[in-house]
């Protein structure tokens, strides 16, 4: 049996604020926890995120693929507060 995985939010849901606040929810929980899918994440949420994050996006997206989590967090806490 396929192992059941609740469905992960999409790129289209950029002004669907339940959606950009779900997304955000995931992804700040699978960087807390050290999550490798966390840049699968990043790259399938890429249009939401460069909305979200503004110039913050190159930098947050480095931060992912160089596994420094934590400071991904850091950076997606602060663009959030801000934006």
């Amino acid at each position: 049996l396929a192992k059941f995985t609740p469905a992960e939010p999409t790129s289209e849901a950029v002004g669907d604020t339940a959606a950009t606040h779900a997304l955000l929810e995931r992804l700040r929980h699978e960087l807390q926890e050290g999550e490798m899918n966390a840049q699968h994440l990043v790259r399938k949420q890429s249009l939401t995120l460069k909305k979200m994050l503004g110039k913050d996006f190159r930098k947050f997206e480095t931060l992912v693929s160089a596994f420094d989590f934590e400071g991904a967090l850091t950076l997606l806490n602060a663009s959030v507060r801000r934006g």
